[in-house]
């Protein structure tokens, strides 16, 4: 199971109380280099790095990103 921990970086000490493994986030992001960001990367952890063992990048996208975006 998965825990959003929204734009927080991956961490073990955070507010839903989980090791890194199992945190998803996300990022605005910058994809071609202009300064402007205008897309969101979501970055998964499935092991205890603080790492991202993920990405997934929705190009064109700034909107909001909220827990219930996902099926945790």
């Amino acid at each position: 199971a998965f825990a959003f921990i929204g734009a927080a970086a991956f961490s073990d000490a955070n507010a839903t109380a989980t090791l890194a493994t199992g945190q998803i986030r996300f990022q605005l992001f910058d994809t071609d280099g202009d300064g402007i960001t205008e897309s969101t990367l979501i970055q998964g952890n499935v092991n205890d790095n603080l790492a991202a063992d993920f990405e997934i990048l929705l190009q064109n996208y700034t909107g909001p990103v909220v827990a219930a975006d996902f099926v945790l």
